[in-house]
């Protein structure tokens, strides 16, 4: 943890390694994301992953309905999102989202070694993040490391 005025040299870097992730999960992973610097270290919030509705596909993460109420809530929301449910479309498309997750992490991290405990304490979706092609990171062991 960090506060302004201290001699905490990598505020800049850390400013521009959570941009990064934000921007990666929001323009590749199609979700509700949010992400913010407190106290010098990164917190994110996953508001919403795709729901299986046209609706989340078209405008992902936004909790209030754009387009035709009608249509989402007689085609989209009980024919659309079940479709997607039963086809395995949406458990596709978390599996998607997950790895770009993963990959945003992991990627910035490698960036930005020096940041890595500032980036991984405070990070909402550490179960997404796993070890593996992207980066040696385990998001439970920060998880448990950091919070037990």
């Amino acid at each position: 943890m960090h506060s302004w005025g201290d001699d905490f040299p990598y505020w800049d870097d850390l400013n521009i390694a959570i941009n990064r992730i934000i921007m990666i999960n929001y323009k590749y992973g199609l979700f509700g994301y949010r992400g913010k610097e407190k106290y010098g270290t990164f917190r994110d919030e996953i508001s919403q992953l795709w729901d299986g509705t046209l609706q989340g596909l078209r405008y992902p993460g936004h909790y209030f309905i754009r387009g035709s109420k009608w249509f989402y809530f007689n085609i989209d929301t009980p024919i659309i999102s079940r479709i997607s449910k039963y086809t395995g479309i949406k458990y596709l498309v978390h599996r998607y989202q997950a790895a770009v997750y993963n990959y945003a992490i992991q990627s910035t991290v490698k960036m930005y070694p020096h940041l890595k405990d500032e980036l991984t304490v405070m990070i909402d979706g550490y179960e997404m993040v796993r070890p593996g092609i992207f980066g040696p990171l385990d998001g439970k062991a920060i998880h448990r490391a950091n919070w037990n």
